[in-house]
């Protein structure tokens, strides 16, 4: 159980009071948008699945396997989540209020009487392949079909959060040098540039700039701004922070510590084997990506609700049948503390985005000086 504590405490972030109450007629929507590598896997399963499990909100996920499997199963999700990836002036009419039908009656089937309605997908920032911000389209998207939800994006310091997409990105099958992902030449960092390789703008990761944009757009009393460092420093005053965003203050949450961190020497070794892997994008593609890709292939277009259950389980286990997976325990008898940013890289980083910094724990009373985001 997490404790409630003074309310006030908890509002780390946050323009705005308890959310208000919904009818049946009207959802409370809740979107979280991220950013990535920046919890976003951990409060999907430490709090968002446990309300929806006891039916508090309507949370689906089907691809992590939370929520209620039978909620899971309903189409209406499949429509939920084309809202990222479709043009935001598509979305009017009749797919708007095929959604909102759609999320009624999962809600009058199932009992969820707060009416509350949380999505969450950190690729509502952007994907790595446009430059994360410049994907601007995925808010708007929000914008048109959900109106006015209550918005919450966790940051993380930017060095740190580089460090981490990076090693992620390695893990996703990419090989190119951090200097090159980075744009890093002659001591300077820059532009993003329109390629297949991966690569991206560092001074374009600017998160007050970002939620100035947000608060534009959803009204400043409906975004909520939490950073990733606080989970670190103190969990429960995390989780009560997003329960105070989610108007379900003293609701039961876990603290189990989800994704897991892989070793630098398995990422290097992986990122070497990944310049032979057949995907797609590179020159000796001597490697098969995954066993059973031409296999499942036929159903990976599908909508998750169409595709057998069997195939989904299949489609889990050739997920995790992967080269980082399998040189993991090397990494683990090689325990080298390294890091892929080297200091240089790093001071830069931030000095780049310490006035960026500034401005916004300014603006937002989030404490971020205490977490080195700015001098």
């Amino acid at each position: 159980m997490c404790s409630a504590g003074p309310l006030a405490h908890f509002r780390i972030g946050t323009k705005s009071g308890p959310p208000g109450e919904a009818t049946m007629s009207e959802p409370s929507y809740y979107v979280h948008i991220g950013m990535h590598k920046s919890a976003s896997t951990y409060i999907q399963s430490n709090i968002f699945d446990g309300l929806a499990k006891a039916k508090r909100i309507l949370y689906a996920d089907p691809y992590m396997l939370l929520g209620v499997r039978e909620i899971n199963d309903e189409p209406i999700i499949s429509r939920i989540n084309k809202v990222r990836v479709s043009p935001y002036y598509s979305l009017r009419g009749q797919f708007k209020a095929d959604v909102h039908k759609g999320i009624l009656e999962i809600i009058e089937k199932n009992a969820i009487t707060s009416g509350k309605v949380v999505i969450s997908n950190e690729y509502f920032v952007g994907a790595q392949e446009h430059n994360f911000f410049l994907d601007v389209n995925a808010v708007l998207a929000i914008k048109e079909v959900f109106e006015t939800p209550k918005i919450l994006l966790v940051i993380r310091r930017q060095d740190e959060f580089l460090e981490s997409w990076y090693a992620n990105s390695i893990r996703g099958g990419r090989w190119e040098p951090v200097h090159q992902a980075l744009n890093y030449y002659d001591n300077k960092f820059g532009d993003w540039k329109s390629s297949y390789r991966l690569n991206i703008d560092v001074k374009d990761i600017d998160y007050y700039q970002y939620v100035r944009h947000l608060e534009e757009l959803f009204g400043a009393d409906n975004v909520t701004v939490l950073p990733f460092e606080l989970l670190k420093d103190d969990p429960p005053m995390f989780n009560n922070a997003l329960l105070v965003y989610l108007g379900e203050e003293g609701a039961a949450c876990g603290t189990k510590h989800v994704n897991v961190k892989f070793p630098y020497v398995t990422l290097a070794l992986t990122r070497y084997i990944n310049r032979f892997i057949n995907n797609g994008m590179n020159p000796l593609p001597i490697l098969p990506q995954r066993p059973l890709n031409i296999f499942l292939r036929r159903y990976a277009m599908r909508e998750y609700h169409e595709r057998p259950a069997w195939i989904r389980r299949l489609m889990w286990l050739n997920n995790n049948v992967s080269y980082v997976n399998a040189l993991y325990p090397v990494g683990k008898l090689i325990p080298l503390k390294r890091t892929f940013l080297n200091d240089r890289m790093r001071s830069k980083i931030m000095e780049i985005h310490d006035e960026s910094n500034r401005k916004l724990d300014e603006h937002r009373n989030l404490g971020l000086r205490r977490y080195g985001y700015y001098r």
